[in-house]
Parts: C-alpha cells; sequence; structure tokens
C-alpha cells in the first residue's frame, strides 16, 4: 500500500474544526481500502483522522460506527469514535465524509512472526467479538443491506470473486479459495455451515451460551 499526500497542515486543520482541536503535527498512513488515515498529535495526544472514499455512504459509515460504539460500551479493544460539535461523529468534506477515532497503539505481526499462543489469543479475542455482536441492534441495518444480507452478498461476490480467482495462490489456497467460494453463493453458505458445525462440535464449553 502506499502514501498519497493527500494531507496536508492547512487541510488536517480545517478539518479539526470540526473537533474544536489544533494539530501540532501529523503523519499520513498507508492508503486503506476504504479511504485515508493520518495519525496527528494534538498536545500530548494522539487520534487518527479518516477520510472515506467517494463510494463510501454515510449509511454504511454510520452502520460501522454503531458497532464501534457498540464494542466500546462492552469494553471490547476497539478505538473510540470521537464526538465533534454538536455531538456529531461524522463530518463531510465536499462529497467525502471523515471521522476521528482514538488513537490505538500497537505493532504489526505476520503470520510466521505469531507464536501458537498469540493465534490463540487473537482467535479468542474474534469469538468474543462475534458472541457480543449477536447482541447487537442498530437503526438501518435491514435497511442498508450490507453484507449481513444474502442477496447483496451474492451480488458482492458476482462483482469481486472473479478478480480474486486471477490472483497469484498456490495449490493449497487455490483449493481452500474453492471450497470457500465455490461457483455460486450457495457453495459458500454450504462451505461456512460446515465451519459453523464443527466449531459447535468442537469449541469450548467457555464460549458456549
Amino acid at each position: 500500500m502506499s502514501r498519497t499526500g493527500f494531507f496536508t497542515l492547512p487541510l488536517v486543520q480545517k478539518l479539526l474544526k470540526n473537533y474544536g482541536l489544533c494539530c501540532n503535527s501529523f503523519n499520513e498512513n498507508a492508503l486503506g481500502v476504504m479511504g485515508l488515515t493520518t495519525t496527528i498529535k494534538v498536545k500530548k495526544q494522539k487520534f487518527v483522522l479518516k477520510v472515506f472514499k467517494n463510494w463510501v455512504s454515510k449509511k454504511q459509515i454510520l452502520f460501522d460506527i454503531s458497532i464501534m460504539d457498540f464494542l466500546y460500551l462492552k469494553k471490547f479493544p476497539v478505538p473510540k469514535v470521537i464526538s465533534g460539535l454538536n455531538n456529531k461523529k461524522i463530518f463531510k468534506m465536499g462529497k467525502q465524509y471523515y471521522v476521528l477515532l482514538e488513537c490505538v497503539f500497537g505493532k504489526h505481526k505476520s503470520k510466521k512472526q505469531m507464536t501458537p499462543a498469540e493465534v490463540i489469543n487473537f482467535a479468542e479475542t474474534l469469538a468474543t467479538m462475534h458472541l457480543l455482536l449477536k447482541n447487537f441492534s442498530a437503526k438501518g441495518r435491514k435497511a442498508q443491506k450490507d453484507l449481513f444480507d444474502l442477496t447483496c452478498a451474492k451480488q458482492f461476490q458476482k462483482q469481486h470473486f472473479p478478480a480474486l480467482r486471477k490472483l497469484i495462490l498456490n495449490k493449497k489456497q487455490q483449493k481452500l479459495f474453492k471450497q470457500i467460494c465455490g461457483k455460486n453463493l450457495l457453495d459458500t453458505v454450504l462451505f461456512c455451515e460446515n465451519e459453523l458445525n464443527y466449531l459447535q462440535q468442537n469449541i469450548s464449553k467457555k464460549y458456549k451460551n
């Protein structure tokens, strides 16, 4: 991933006005899938300013933020979404939306660098998140028709999987990819159901309701 040079100090200062903050310094991060981010320093605090790409809708951002707020209140380790003027959490710049997040420090590790204990801890963290989200409900979730909706999932698969199949994969990865993606949505659902049945039979009692 590359850095774009999108952020400038005048631009960052302009966007931060909606939060009543003034930037001391900033460092643009790598270009992400949904937008551009920069880590900014305000006095002794650090935040992450995220500007979404044009195609990301306000509904999608509101939905994502509602999930983060829910998890944050449940003491799950996610960044806090910062409120700005009039208690708003989303602001607009031209055709793009942006948000301000708490800066959470961490260190990236590749799969090869992770110890067995770290892998287990990561899996347990994900399991905890999914169990918490079983009780999550948000206005607009059904209306949004995001990837929780099978119709939208099918459309997403049709649009993106052909491109994914062109990636250079080794034989083991290709086999797994075919198992997960198959030729249609039904294959994907069947694979996920089989995996879920396996997990239900083998998962620790600790995670059972």
